[in-house]
């Protein structure tokens, strides 16, 4: 991911302006009752700023120091003096300076382009560290804390990348009443953005909304962290009466919605992801149908590699959902995107051109780029069939579910189903979401 920040130029009138970008200053090192203290100023703010460690011009293992680290390490800054405070003792009780050649190296991140992880406490309101890599995140990315506690999200580099989405080129364009990859077709998303490392968990989901929905597995010593599921659509973004709407009100949302809960805790724009959003992280930079090739058990878990799953073994029942992040991750550190349980995106479902029951099952009108035409920024169809109301059309949802089978492929990176027959039903065993937001630090975090 991107960490290199560059000069940023403005045009007005005649002149060029130069834009300064944050730097810290003024970086000092010492110790104090077992803590090594950096202070540092910051000028052409606000920003955030990471820190690592080095000795003798080694860097240390981030596992030594990650798990200790406070103060102003990670947290959108304002100018002036700061300080990060990493509790030493802890990890290396012998550590002492000037009697080892301690270094710390900042790192100082734009407010519009913050670090690769963001982390938002679940527990306390408004509280949200960036982190400047996987091996920075305290405990580890896969702790269960970031699978309960935690909500973790990696920074997706998208920003004027065109890439080709749908069905790989040679492979057959599926469809079905239930499952249709997009004909393929080039695609330029223009923002970065944000979107969970994991499917959201049952106890990150109560941890917020103080409910949680689970069609099975319940009471079983990982339930906790098995993907929310059985909750429709229209509990995450209530689509009655005089809601607002995706794509016709952008990302506002009515404020009895679950995803709207979210937002009142973290001040961020929580909300789902794009169908684009979705399988550009998906693909993580890949074209082929899966973003491992063939060996889609080692990534997603559907009907044939249930038994490699202890718990399920030890349960006797192959018809669940499976703890978060057992298996492999893509490329860019993103777990269960195909498999597990199936996961809402903003988007109506739109209705190929081949297609011809879209009526019946609540599809949208087809668009350009199912012709394969380019599209920037795609947010789906802007109406239901004939016209009908976003708030009456089904959703798109992605990455299949842990009862899929695979024959001819279905597990898939393009593969689309259906937020069921109509957009008011309730929610369906086998349904969850992933949460996205833009990768930019609001203003409220600056301290």
């Amino acid at each position: 991911m991107r960490k290199v920040l560059g000069l940023i130029f403005v045009a007005a009138a005649s002149a060029t302006l130069m834009a300064a970008m944050p730097t810290a200053s003024n970086v000092s090192i010492s110790m104090s009752q077992g803590s090594v203290i950096v202070n540092f100023t910051l000028s052409d703010g606000p920003a955030v700023v990471t820190a690592a460690f080095l000795t003798n011009g080694v860097p240390l293992d981030a596992a030594l120091y990650r798990d200790g680290m406070g103060g102003d390490a990670g947290k959108l800054v304002a100018n002036g003096p700061h300080r990060i405070k990493w509790k030493a003792h802890e990890t290396m009780p012998n550590l002492s300076l000037p009697g080892v050649n301690l270094t710390a190296e900042l790192t100082v991140w734009t407010q519009s382009l913050p670090p690769d992880y963001m982390a938002i406490n679940l527990k306390k309101a408004r509280d949200v560290t960036y982190y400047a890599s996987a091996e920075m995140v305290p405990h580890g990315v896969t702790n269960r804390i970031n699978k309960t506690d935690v909500l973790l999200l990696r920074r997706i580099d998208a920003s004027g990348v065109r890439w080709r989405m749908g069905h790989p080129i040679g492979e057959e364009l599926k469809l079905s009443a239930s499952i249709s990859d997009m004909q393929a077709h080039w695609v330029t998303l223009t923002n970065d953005y944000y979107i969970g490392v994991y499917e959201m968990t049952q106890k990150q989901f109560a941890n917020v909304c103080g409910t949680n929905h689970m069609a099975n597995a319940k009471g079983y010593p990982d339930s906790d962290i098995r993907p929310m599921e059985s909750v429709g659509y229209h509990n995450l973004r209530p689509v009655d009466g005089s809601s607002p709407v995706w794509p016709t009100n952008g990302h506002e949302i009515d404020p009895t919605g679950y995803l709207s809960a979210y937002r009142q805790l973290t001040g961020i724009e929580i909300d789902l992801p794009t169908e684009a959003q979705w399988e550009y992280a998906c693909r993580a930079g890949t074209t082929t149908k899966t973003y491992v090739g063939t060996d889609v058990a080692s990534i997603a878990w559907y009907n044939a590699n249930w038994a490699n799953d202890p718990m399920s073994v030890a349960c006797g029942n192959k018809n669940q959902t499976h703890a978060v992040g057992q298996l492999k991750p893509n490329a860019w550190g993103l777990y269960d995107m195909l498999g597990n349980v199936s996961e809402f995106c903003l988007d109506i479902l739109a209705n190929p051109e081949t297609k011809t029951d879209g009526v019946s099952y609540g599809y949208g009108p087809a668009v350009d780029w199912y012709k394969g035409a380019d599209a920037v920024e795609p947010v789906g169809p802007t109406v239901g069939p004939n016209g009908a109301a976003p708030r009456v059309c089904n959703r798109a949802v992605r990455g299949m579910l842990f009862s899929s089978g695979d024959g001819n492929g279905t597990i898939r990176c393009s593969a689309r189903g259906t937020s069921g027959r109509y957009i008011g039903s309730n929610g369906i065993e086998g349904k969850g979401f992933r949460v996205a937001c833009p990768a930019k630090a609001p203003n409220w975090m600056i301290q």
